[in-house]
């Protein structure tokens, strides 16, 4: 039997920490290390050399850096790519914890990010071949968020048919 997954909010979502971190340049050797330390989302990184929201301690960071890198300086661009990284997470995390505090709406859906929507599409089409997804099968951007916010909040509600979109209709 395999298990669903749900989607993830940006703070737990591997994939869009991937494609950030590559987007501002970490090379690939220091995000395996990373990974190895078990940072692999913003929630883990946020946490990583000290609690958001406190004083940036440069000494602190270099020397947690140096620790993830196994004992070795990252390069000046590492760093600066590994900072904007642990910045960017503290952010994330901050904005996540706030928006699930102050949320009127709670039955309302989060917003999936790009990069876990384009993994979880493209398992989906390895595990389900034969199966022809893009294009008219491939689910709106609003019908997905819902499908995961049901599966998340194990609430389960009818979505009304003229919200069973695709990515391919146009309105």
């Amino acid at each position: 039997m395999q298990v669903v997954q749900a989607m993830t909010s940006q703070l737990d979502s591997k994939p869009h920490f991937v494609a950030r971190a590559r987007e501002y340049g970490l090379s690939a050797n220091l995000l395996t290390r990373l990974e190895n330390h078990g940072f692999d989302t913003f929630g883990q990184l946020a946490l990583a050399a000290f609690t958001p929201g406190a004083d940036f301690d440069e000494v602190q960071f270099n020397t947690w850096a140096r620790q993830v890198n196994n004992d070795a300086a990252p390069t000046i661009g590492e760093l600066a790519a590994l900072r904007r990284l642990h910045f960017e997470a503290e952010i994330v995390a901050t904005s996540v914890l706030k928006a699930s505090v102050e949320t009127a709406d709670p039955t309302s859906p989060k917003t999936i990010p790009l990069a876990e929507r384009s993994a979880r599409l493209t398992e989906l089409e390895t595990r389900l071949q034969g199966l022809n997804i893009p294009g008219i099968g491939e689910p709106s951007h609003a019908l997905l968020d819902e499908a995961c916010h049901q599966f998340e909040s194990r609430v389960l509600r009818c979505i009304d048919p003229c919200k069973c979109t695709s990515r391919e209709q146009r309105w």
